[in-house]
């Protein structure tokens, strides 16, 4: 999932949303919310420095990206194959979502250890 943002890519800037006091190694920001940590960055001095921000799960954070306003693009990985989880990707409304073409992401069905998986690209529409 990719949220849009202007300006140079600012690596290396690690964000969490959790309920946590104190900070894991590497974490550079805490927010209790999507909504703080995207209020965080979309303000100076990150928003001039920030070009995407991506979420990295867990399942309630990728939900409320994907309703957010600001959510451009889902990064995806489709895998074809059934998995005894209890927890998965949340569904999205394709019909909000289009598939699109990404010359930097393969497309192509890959293969590892005997699961067939892609990568794929959405956009809002």
């Amino acid at each position: 999932m990719e949220i849009e943002r202007r300006y140079a890519v600012f690596q290396g800037t690690n964000i969490q949303c959790r309920s946590r006091r104190n900070p894991p190694s590497g974490v550079h920001y805490m927010c209790s919310s999507l909504d703080d940590a995207l209020d965080l960055v979309f303000k100076e001095p990150l928003a001039s420095k920030i070009e995407r921000v991506f979420v990295i799960g867990g399942a309630a954070v990728y939900k409320d990206a994907m309703d957010h306003k600001s959510c451009r693009k889902l990064y995806t990985t489709e895998i074809d194959y059934e998995y005894g989880c209890d927890v998965f990707y949340p569904e999205f409304d394709r019909n909000i979502y289009k598939p699109i073409r990404d010359e930097k992401v393969s497309s192509e069905v890959r293969e590892e250890d005997g699961v067939s998986y892609k990568f794929c690209v959405y956009e809002r529409i």
